[in-house]
């Protein structure tokens, strides 16, 4: 698997950085922890680990797991569709 370019949101920021399946790479620009929650591709994920590499305060490697809207949907009755 590639990595890709992405846009990474959190809280009020945006970041471009770059993702694997659920691990990203992302300037050291933001400070993540874990159990923070990330948005890219319109999908949220939360952070499990976040490693600086080389420690060197330039690059921050986040692993993630995905977040499930495990929610419900509304069914429409027939009443609705007419």
């Amino acid at each position: 698997m590639a990595w890709e370019k992405v846009t990474i949101h959190f809280n009020e920021t945006m970041i471009l950085g770059h993702s694997r399946g659920t691990m990203f790479t992302v300037p050291c620009a933001v400070k993540f922890a874990e159990g923070d929650v990330i948005t890219a591709n319109k999908k949220q994920y939360q952070v499990t680990s976040v490693t600086d590499v080389a420690d060197r305060g330039e690059v921050f490697e986040i692993e993630t797991k995905e977040v499930k809207d495990d929610k419900p949907k509304a069914r429409r009755s027939e009443a609705d569709s007419e």
